[in-house]
């Protein structure tokens, strides 16, 4: 029992100690004024932080509206592997003879068709008919814009 007490004892004079060290020296007030004490109230405030970054990302979501008025490169690339052709025979002299001589001299057989093709279009594309949406969602993307940063225009004076 007087075993617990003296540990328990030492280690309140164990914490108590640097907590009174610190103690010792105080600092002077500092003066600021109010233009100072209201930046540092923004600058530490959340919310107002997460206001800033709202009207930051609807700024995004507007620049990324307004693109769509600009023309679109679009590319389009298809690729097939056909693993059935056709053979075609075309019989001595299909194509005539001249003289005794016969074109083709003996019986052909041509493969039509290839194992494999491909095809590939580039273009450009402005959809006319779609820039009145285009210019509503501008609409309201600036709108929105606007009303965040009323939100978050909490300057100071």
């Amino acid at each position: 029992m007087k075993l617990r007490v003296a540990l328990m004892v030492s280690c309140l004079f164990m914490v108590n100690r640097p907590a009174m060290s610190q103690m010792t020296g105080s600092q002077p007030p500092r003066v600021i004024t109010l233009r100072e004490a209201v930046e540092l109230a923004l600058n530490h405030n959340h919310a107002v932080r997460l206001a800033k970054l709202e009207v930051e990302e609807r700024e995004h979501v507007k620049e990324a509206a307004k693109s769509a008025y600009f023309p679109l490169v679009r590319n389009e690339a298809n690729w097939a592997h056909v693993t059935d052709t056709q053979l075609i025979e075309i019989p001595a002299g299909g194509f005539g003879a001249i003289g005794a001589n016969l074109i083709p001299p003996q019986p052909l057989i041509i493969n039509q068709g290839g194992l494999t093709f491909a095809s590939e279009a580039i273009g450009v594309v402005q959809p006319l008919t779609q820039l009145w949406k285009f210019k509503a969602a501008n609409d309201v993307v600036r709108a929105q814009v606007d009303e965040s940063a009323v939100g978050a225009s909490c300057q100071p004076p």
